[in-house]
């Protein structure tokens, strides 16, 4: 089970302004959609499906906490900030990447937070701004060593190098970018 499933339950459930007696209807007890909310017990499969479709939310609701628009928003956003960073026109991606962080965060989507907080490293690197960049990079290392996410660990790597090469940290900077090799060879390699 994520981490956040009863956060996004209470989330939809509120959002759709329906109280917990009329989600459970006849089918369990009230608590235990309070239970689920607060934490205490999984999400079950057969209760996720049945809550999906009496919620009436996207299959995927509960791995990720975003509602359709918002996905889609944050879809749109991150190919935007791409561009515009590849562009390297980064004040427009600041504020674009801005409102995808916010997006995410209220929504609890770590998947997203963390993908926007690296490209927000990137323009803090381009505005000088290296503590910054550090502390967030700090949070996504942590993330996608957590959940094995080794592309966007060596990518977060890579980045963390960087900074240290800009603070002039030359050991640790290809400490960083030989880590960054190391989870990127860990990654299955597609036969040409």
């Amino acid at each position: 089970m994520k981490k956040n499933t009863g956060h996004w339950l209470k989330r939809a459930r509120t959002k759709l302004q329906i109280t917990q007696k009329d989600l459970v209807g006849d089918r369990f007890k009230r608590q235990y959609i309070s239970m689920i909310e607060t934490g205490d017990v999984d999400l079950s499969p057969g209760v996720r499906v049945y809550i999906t479709k009496k919620l009436k939310l996207p299959k995927k609701y509960f791995d990720t906490g975003l509602f359709k628009k918002e996905k889609e928003r944050l879809d749109y956003l991150k190919e935007e900030t791409n561009t515009l960073l590849d562009s390297l026109r980064f004040d427009e991606a600041n504020k674009l990447i801005k409102e995808a962080v916010s997006i995410s965060e209220e929504a609890k989507s770590d998947e997203y937070i963390n993908h926007f907080l690296l490209k927000l490293v990137q323009v803090y690197i381009n505005d000088k701004k290296l503590d910054k960049a550090k502390d967030l990079l700090i949070k996504t290392n942590k993330y996608y060593s957590e959940e094995k996410d080794y592309k966007n660990l060596a990518y977060s790597y890579y980045w963390t190098g960087v900074v240290y090469r800009d603070k002039k940290k030359y050991t640790n900077a290809l400490y960083m970018f030989n880590n960054a090799i190391e989870e990127n060879s860990k990654l299955e390699r597609k036969k040409d």
